[in-house]
């Protein structure tokens, strides 16, 4: 069975007057994308649903868009912009053991994020003075309890306490080397896209406020595609603005 392991891609977008693209300015976009991998063995795909079609070398892909494009353009008929997406992408064939360890170091590395942005943020809003180590942990148990139970079957550690402290040290120490936040700009805020959430969406709670999203529900997107309630992301956002999952900068 195909699995798939999605990185954050790169978008670029270039216009064209009708029936002038060549296959120089394709070839150009291509160069100025800058893909990060090499083009090698390549597959041309019109459907996603079908099998790619093997391609001698990047000229071939290169003629593949273009065929593309003459095709669309002489079957549009309106006098509004057609507008045509190329995806590009690296795909990978990995034992079925490397490929679920991939995925478990990702959603680990993910969790410790989702936990240490979580946790800096309370602290941030909380008094300086009396805060016990004790208390410091009740407190991250309690805001991130399905979070730190998923981190303890996937690392292995031997205790739940190790899991608690280990992520308590790296919050404190981000805190503590962290720049002063920048908030985003008002104008940014207002213009997240909102999207529908579907089943796949709710599997996975809010990483600011850990409560569960409703399916069908609509919620602010970051640029980076991660969402979060509309409240908490509104909230984090007029602090700093950078997303509490990867660390994208919204301007």
């Amino acid at each position: 069975m195909k699995k798939e392991l999605k990185d954050r891609f790169k978008e670029q977008s270039f216009k064209f007057e009708r029936n002038s693209l060549t296959l120089d300015d394709v070839s150009r976009m291509i160069s100025e994308v800058n893909i990060p991998f090499p083009l090698e063995r390549l597959h041309w795909r019109e459907n996603p649903k079908k099998d790619g079609t093997p391609l001698a070398n990047q000229d071939d892909a290169i003629r593949c868009i273009m065929d593309l494009a003459s095709r669309a353009e002489a079957g549009w008929v309106s006098k509004q912009e057609l507008i045509m997406f190329v995806f590009i992408t690296e795909e990978t064939i990995l034992p079925d053991n490397e490929y679920e360890a991939m995925v478990n170091a990702r959603r680990v590395e993910e969790l410790y994020r989702s936990i240490n942005a979580t946790f800096s943020y309370w602290m941030s809003q909380q008094p300086r003075t009396g805060r016990s180590s004790a208390a410091l942990r009740r407190e991250l148990e309690r805001m991130c309890s399905e979070h730190l139970r998923e981190l303890y079957d996937r690392t292995g550690h031997n205790s739940m306490e190790a899991i608690v402290e280990n992520a308590i040290r790296e919050s404190m120490e981000g805190a503590r080397s962290a720049p002063r936040p920048t908030p985003a700009a008002k104008s940014s805020i207002e213009s997240l896209e909102e999207v529908m959430l579907d089943g796949q969406d709710s599997a996975r709670p809010c990483a600011i406020c850990f409560e569960n999203m409703e399916i069908g529900s609509k919620v602010p997107m970051m640029p980076c595609s991660h969402k979060f309630h509309k409240a908490c992301i509104v909230s984090w956002l007029n602090r700093s603005n950078i997303c509490p999952l990867c660390r994208h900068k919204l301007a």
